[in-house]
């Protein structure tokens, strides 16, 4: 976990001094391959682990399932993108300088699933997946296109209620635990002990 993070913060460093979509393509190709070895390692180890003394972040079976589906989806997204960007562009359907905040928020899309794939904490995941929300907005309104603009505003707005729903539940479920274990969590592992 503490590979992937770091080889993410480094893709994440390189796409935003890069200036060509071949080199910002090529990061985002390397970026997912690196989380699906990752991924494919995690098989081989004693399962779950936690991280960090608080636990918040934990890999078991089912996140590394998740993290090498989304993984694979993502590499197979970046391959196709280097082509799809470049026939926007040629088009006039995206300009060159939207190239960067697309890559960028293509691979802080991957970063915020895979973090919320290893959230153990509850108030982490409901955050990971709003970050989620925005990333994918920011990848709706990267093409010219000006309804893709009410179009990524509907999707932000639909999408940040259904999450203020969860977050209400969430408090809920924080002051249960608070009654039930006395002292309130919203960890996994200690809900369900």
């Amino acid at each position: 976990m503490i590979l992937y993070i770091i080889m993410a913060i480094t893709a994440l460093s390189v796409i935003a001094f890069c200036k060509s979509q071949e080199m910002m393509n090529a990061w985002t190709m390397l970026h997912a391959l690196s989380a699906l070895l990752l991924s494919l390692s995690l098989l081989a180890q004693p399962l779950p682990l936690y991280y960090f003394e608080s636990q918040f972040l934990f890999i078991d079976h089912l996140s590394v399932y998740e993290m090498l589906i989304a993984a694979f989806i993502f590499l197979i997204a970046a391959i196709y993108a280097r082509g799809y960007v470049g026939c926007m562009i040629a088009h006039k359907e995206m300009h060159v300088k939207t190239l960067k905040p697309f890559y960028l928020a293509f691979n802080a899309l991957m970063i915020s699933i895979f973090m919320a794939f290893c959230a153990n904490n509850l108030a982490l995941f409901w955050l990971f997946t709003e970050l989620t929300t925005l990333f994918s907005a920011i990848l709706i309104v990267t093409p010219n296109a000006k309804e893709n603009i009410a179009v990524a505003l509907s999707y932000v707005f639909i999408a940040s209620t259904s999450m203020l729903f969860s977050f209400i539940g969430l408090i809920l479920l924080f002051g249960l635990t608070k009654h039930a274990l006395g002292a309130g969590t919203l960890n996994w592992n200690q809900i369900l002990a």
